[in-house]
């Protein structure tokens, strides 16, 4: 197999995998909701951690989390359905 022939089945694996994805998204209330949880509880994950994170002194890696978390927090607010 060749390396172009390898990106060839990755692109239309890949493709495959979207098209899926997308249609169960747009199709299935259970999935969109439970990935909607899965995002709310990433986002308080990095907000508690950086609390945690900040408590014991690193304060840059607390800075990075915090913001991560709030600008995903906002993001799932304002694609809200």
């Amino acid at each position: 197999m060749t390396e172009k022939e390898f990106e060839q089945r990755i692109d239309a694996a890949a493709d495959r995998f979207e098209k899926n994805i997308t249609e169960k998204w747009n199709n299935n209330k259970c999935f969109r909701r439970s990935m909607k949880s899965i995002s709310i509880m990433a986002e308080a994950g990095l907000l508690l951690g950086a609390g945690h994170l900040a408590a014991r002194g690193y304060k840059t890696a607390a800075a990075w989390c915090a913001g991560l978390g709030i600008v995903g927090v906002i993001a799932d607010i304002i694609n809200y359905k």
